[in-house]
């Protein structure tokens, strides 16, 4: 198929087969696979067509399935690969408008569940949030449509000093401050059944003074994300951004701070 811009979250794509049962058929495959979120089935329509030749009045099912930029080639792929018919009808088209909570229902369904599961390991990036940052396009994000970013200039410094972090955190409980800046930080062990363990490797990267970025690897819990960020923020409470180096995306740092349990 030939490629278009993808501005939209929700694309349709539109095909007809010759009974009911073919059309449930198609349905099943693509929701299984997690191709389409939904699809409607209408029919039986009348149509008139030209075939090899001659006129034909036949009687068809019309589907309409609803699915996502990411998944839009894949799922056409594979209605032309199960499709009965020789030549069939494939339409796609972006919807111009759609809400907000329609659209998250949407890449949450033709995600995977095994991208919903937070990774046992992050490779992230810290930094401040440019004024320009534009807001991007939504992907699915440890189980939650999230908003990426794009920064035309890329990353800020931070507002607080690489001293006065240094000094927080060498007072953490449990974490080991190096004066180059690289710290381990980790719980020693499970106080219930229900915690678990985790364990933060990072380096504290400054410029005149101001930090520039953190590096971190590892997992947290979403309090000890919070106390860690907390401090990045400063007296001012700058915004943050965070980079999933793995993919690739900025993400606001509240934003990612829901996606964590």
């Amino acid at each position: 198929m030939e490629k278009e811009p993808l501005l939209t979250q929700v694309w349709e794509i539109h095909t007809t087969v010759a009974s009911e049962e073919a059309a449930k058929a198609i349905a099943k495959t693509l929701l299984d696979s997690h191709l389409a979120a939904c699809i409607q089935v209408a029919g039986p329509i009348r149509s008139f067509y030209r075939w090899k030749g001659a006129n034909h009045d036949d009687l068809e099912w019309k589907l309409t399935i609803k699915t996502s930029p990411t998944k839009l080639e894949s799922c056409w792929e594979e209605i032309r690969r199960i499709h009965p018919y020789e030549v069939p009808e494939l339409l796609a088209s972006p919807v111009t408008q759609a809400s907000n909570e329609y659209s998250q229902w949407l890449l949450e369904q033709v995600t995977p569940a095994l991208v919903f599961q937070v990774p046992r390991s992050w490779h992230l990036r810290i930094t401040g949030r440019p004024e320009n940052a534009i807001p991007g396009k939504n992907t699915a994000i440890f189980g939650q449509a999230i908003g990426t970013l794009q920064l035309p200039t890329g990353p800020s410094p931070m507002s607080v000093s690489f001293e006065k972090v240094a000094g927080i955190l060498s007072r953490f409980p449990n974490l080991h401050f190096e004066p180059d800046g690289a710290f381990t930080w980790g719980s020693i062990d499970r106080r219930s059944k229900d915690e678990r363990l985790w364990q933060l490797d990072g380096m504290i990267y400054d410029r005149e003074n101001r930090i520039e970025y953190v590096e971190l690897k590892g997992n947290c819990d979403r309090a000890t994300w919070e106390a860690f960020t907390q401090v990045l923020s400063g007296v001012e409470y700058r915004p943050l951004v965070v980079q999933w180096i793995d993919q690739g995306l900025w993400i606001s740092e509240p934003d990612f701070r829901r996606c964590i349990e």
